[in-house]
């Protein structure tokens, strides 16, 4: 089902790592969590390369909320 729902998350962590000139090149949605609350919250595992090439794994949480075309990303940190 993450999977699923990657497309719009997805774009909204893209869209904050070209904002703040990020130097992560996104891979792939590794796993995820949801949970309902009024919209959706995502706890997303993702894979990503640093300017260098280096893989590594972050996490980043997005708040969605469909009917009023909200997608937030609420933080972006690298996964322990």
């Amino acid at each position: 089902m993450i999977y699923a729902i990657a497309t719009p998350t997805t774009g909204c962590v893209l869209e904050f790592i070209k904002h703040v000139n990020c130097v992560l090149k996104f891979n792939k949605v590794v796993s995820g969590k949801e949970q309902v609350v009024s919209g959706m919250n995502y706890e997303l595992i993702i894979d990503a390369s640093d300017a260098g090439g280096k893989l590594g794994r972050y996490k980043a949480e997005v708040y969605e909320q469909e009917w009023t075309k909200t997608h937030k990303l609420i933080s972006l940190s690298k996964a322990k």
